[in-house]
């Protein structure tokens, strides 16, 4: 009987979902797209402006897995490679690393000059880019020189913020 009983009490709960119109709760907004891919194209082609104007836009929206294999792999990543391989790595990092420091420098300049022409609050969208930036490389997910460097840029931006 009690089998039947909750049985019923299926076949009813079904009946009257089924027939009603019920909408599912709306879906959180998706994430914006990574700028990761289009962000280092342009730091590599010096492409200065249209970086600056692609971290701007989305500061939070960096991933690491629409990046160059560089900024995917782990200090534990980097540890299992081979020799050989971590010559490379090592390589690649070197150029890397100076392309992104220029491409950050550019960008403090352009924030002085923003925060000298009395446009404070357009700097500071510049600083927080930067942080935000930095905050993305400083992650056990990166080779240590990443987050090294991501960590520079947090303080950085924010000694320049507090200002």
């Amino acid at each position: 009987m009690n089998s039947k009983l909750h049985l019923l009490g299926w076949v009813i709960l079904l009946a009257c979902c089924g027939g009603c119109s019920c909408t599912p709760p709306p879906s959180p907004p998706p994430a914006p797209p990574s700028v990761a891919g289009p962000l280092f194209d342009s730091i590599q082609r010096q492409e200065i402006e249209t970086a600056t104007e692609l971290l701007l836009k989305n500061p939070q929206a960096f991933s690491a897995a629409d990046a160059p294999y560089i900024f995917q792999l782990s200090e534990e990543d980097f540890v299992a490679l081979s020799s050989t391989q971590k010559g490379e790595v090592q390589a690649q990092t070197i150029v890397v690393v100076g392309q992104v420091k220029t491409f950050i420098r550019a960008m403090l300049d352009q924030a002085e000059q923003l925060a000298a022409d009395d446009k404070q609050e357009e700097a500071e969208q510049y600083y927080h880019a930067i942080g935000s930036f930095g905050q993305s490389l400083n992650t056990q997910d990166h080779l240590l020189v990443f987050q090294q460097m991501g960590s520079a840029f947090q303080e950085v931006a924010k000694s320049k913020i507090q200002q």
